[in-house]
C-alpha cells in the first residue's frame, strides 16, 4: 500500500502541517513554527509519522475514519518512502485560502469560515520551514503554490518565491493559479519554473458556469502574459482546462487549442468525477480528445489512479531514423509514433526550410499509405530552431489496429518557390516503450530550462550545410 504523504509535505496557511490536501486535512500532524528550536526532523520522526509510514508497509489504511473515502491512497501500489532518505519530492505551500472565486464544487467558501486565521501565510513561516529542511539536509524537488485558496490573493506572493528562491536556488517552483489577475504585478519578475493556469474554456457563457465571478478574458491575458515572459525568468506554462459538460464541444475545445498553439502553451484537458462532468469524454474514450486537440495532453483527477489501473496509458515505438540529413529544400525530422487507446496513432516531428526566404507551404503525411491531417507550422519547436520557431507537427489518425510487420511514416514538404523535399521513417509497431501517462512526456521540471538549451546548441551543431 502506498500514499504520497511519505513523499510529500502540505503546509497550509496557518502553518497547519496535514495529512494531505484531500480527506487527509481531517489529520493534524503538527505546525511550522517560527521558534528557532523547531525542526522539520523532528515533524518527520514524530509518533504520528511513523504510525504512517508502518501502517502502509503492513498493507493497512493508517486512518481508518479518512483512507477509505481518500483519492490519493493507492491500496495496491507498492510503498515507495522517501522522507526516510530525506527527500521531499513536492512541497505544497497553501499561500493563502482567500479565493475571488465561487466555484461550485470547492470546499473554499467553508474552509474560510471555519478554519482558524492566519488565512495568509506568513513570510516568516515559510523561512522558518525551508531553513529547518535545509539545515536538516532533506532535499526538495518541486515547491508548489496551490491549496484550497488562491495562490495570488496573498499580499505579498512574489516575496514567497523569492524566500524559496533564496534557500533552495536549484528547486524547481511552480504556481496553480485561476489566472484571473494582472501577471506581471503579482509575479513582479520572479522565477517561477512552471505555471499552470485554470481556464475551463474560451466563452464567457461557458467558463463562468464554474468559474463563477471569473473573467475569462483575464485569465487569457494572464496566459498570454506569463507565456510572452522572455528571459532567464520564462516559465513553463500550463492551460489546465477541465471538461464539464457545458465546455466540451468540439469548436471550443478546438479554439482553445490553437490559442494554447499561437502562444506555446500546452493545453491539458482534464476529466473529471465531479459534478457537472463531461458526458462526451471519459476514461474510456480520452484519446478522442486528439483528434480534435492533437497537440494537448490529457490527464485525470488522482480518483482515476486510486486502484493502480491508469487509464491514460499510452506507448511509443522506436524509429529506425529520426530526421534526414542529406536535405537540399528542407529538413524534415519525425520524433515518435505514440499510441493511444482507441486505436488513435500520434505522429510528432517537425519541417524545416532550408532557406529562411523560401518557407514551407505544405506538409503532408501518410502512414502506411493512408493520409493524415497535420497541424502545420502549428508547434513552436525550440530544440530545432531558435529562428523558425513554428516548425512542429502534430498527425493524429484514428486507425484500425491493423499495422502489420512495420509502420512507415512519409512526409512531403512543399516551400513558396515549388521546391519539395521527402523523407521517410520506419519503425517495429512491436517494440513499443510504456508510458505511464500521455502527460508523461513532459520534461521534469528541474531539468526544462538546461534541457532547452542543450537540446538548441546540439541540433544547430548537427543541421547540414546547404
Amino acid at each position: 500500500m502506498d500514499c504520497r504523504i511519505v513523499r510529500d509535505l502540505y503546509v497550509k496557511a496557518d502553518g497547519e502541517l496535514p495529512c494531505d490536501d484531500d480527506v487527509g486535512e481531517n489529520v493534524n500532524l503538527g505546525y511550522v513554527s517560527q521558534d528557532p528550536s523547531w525542526n522539520i526532523h523532528a515533524h518527520f520522526s514524530s509518533e504520528k509519522q511513523r504510525h504512517i509510514r508502518n501502517a502502509l508497509l503492513s498493507d493497512e489504511e493508517p486512518w481508518p475514519e479518512y483512507c477509505p473515502k481518500c483519492p490519493l491512497l493507492r491500496p495496491n501500489d507498492i510503498f515507495r518512502d522517501t522522507i526516510s532518505d530525506r527527500r521531499i519530492e513536492t512541497l505544497q505551500i497553501e499561500p493563502s485560502i482567500a479565493c475571488g472565486l465561487r466555484c461550485p464544487c470547492c470546499s473554499q467558501p467553508v474552509q474560510v469560515k471555519l478554519r482558524p486565521k492566519p488565512h495568509i501565510m506568513e513570510l516568516e513561516t515559510l523561512r522558518s520551514l525551508l531553513r529547518s529542511c535545509r539545515d536538516h539536509g532533506y532535499a526538495i524537488e518541486t515547491i508548489e503554490y496551490c491549496g484550497q485558496g488562491e495562490p495570488l490573493t496573498h499580499p505579498n506572493f512574489a516575496g514567497l518565491v523569492r524566500i524559496a528562491r533564496e534557500i533552495y536556488p536549484e528547486t524547481a517552483q511552480r504556481l496553480i493559479t485561476n489566472g484571473n489577475y494582472d501577471y506581471h504585478s503579482k509575479i513582479r519578475g520572479e522565477l517561477l519554473d512552471q505555471i499552470y493556469v485554470s481556464c475551463d474554456g474560451v466563452e464567457q457563457a461557458s467558463y463562468e458556469k464554474y468559474r463563477r465571478r471569473g473573467k475569462v478574458s483575464a485569465v487569457l491575458k494572464f496566459l498570454a502574459d506569463a507565456a510572452a515572459h522572455n528571459g532567464d525568468n520564462a516559465p513553463e506554462v500550463t492551460w489546465k482546462y477541465i471538461l464539464f459538460e457545458h465546455n466540451d464541444s468540439d469548436p471550443e475545445i478546438a479554439k482553445s487549442h490553437q490559442i494554447a498553439l499561437e502562444h506555446d502553451v500546452l493545453l491539458l484537458l482534464i476529466i473529471t468525477q465531479t459534478k457537472y462532468k463531461s458526458a462526451r469524454f471519459t476514461a474510456e474514450n480520452w484519446s478522442d480528445l486528439l483528434m480534435i486537440a492533437p497537440s494537448a495532453r490529457i490527464g485525470g483527477v488522482p480518483g482515476f489512479l486510486r486502484y493502480g489501473a491508469n487509464p491514460w496509458n499510452s506507448s511509443v515505438v522506436h524509429l529506425h531514423n529520426h530526421f534526414r540529413s542529406d536535405f537540399v529544400a528542407a529538413g524534415i525530422g519525425c520524433d515518435r509514433i505514440l499510441f493511444h487507446p482507441n486505436e488513435v496513432l500520434l505522429i510528432e516531428g517537425w519541417a524545416l526550410p532550408a532557406d529562411k526566404a523560401d518557407p514551407l507551404t505544405s506538409v503532408e503525411i501518410a502512414v502506411n499509405g493512408t493520409q493524415v491531417p497535420v497541424c502545420l507550422n502549428a508547434v513552436r519547436r525550440w530544440d530545432v530552431s531558435t529562428d523558425d520557431l513554428w516548425s512542429g507537427y502534430v498527425a493524429p489518425l484514428r486507425t484500425d489496429g491493423n499495422y502489420g510487420t512495420e509502420i512507415v511514416v512519409e512526409v512531403q514538404v512543399r516551400t513558396e518557390s515549388g521546391r519539395s523535399e521527402e523523407a521517410k521513417f520506419s519503425t517495429e509497431p512491436y517494440r513499443h516503450v510504456h508510458l505511464d501517462s500521455a502527460m508523461a512526456v513532459r520534461t521534469p521540471l528541474a531539468d526544462f530550462h538546461r534541457l532547452k538549451r542543450f537540446i538548441t546548441k546540439a541540433r544547430a551543431m548537427c543541421r547540414p550545410r546547404v
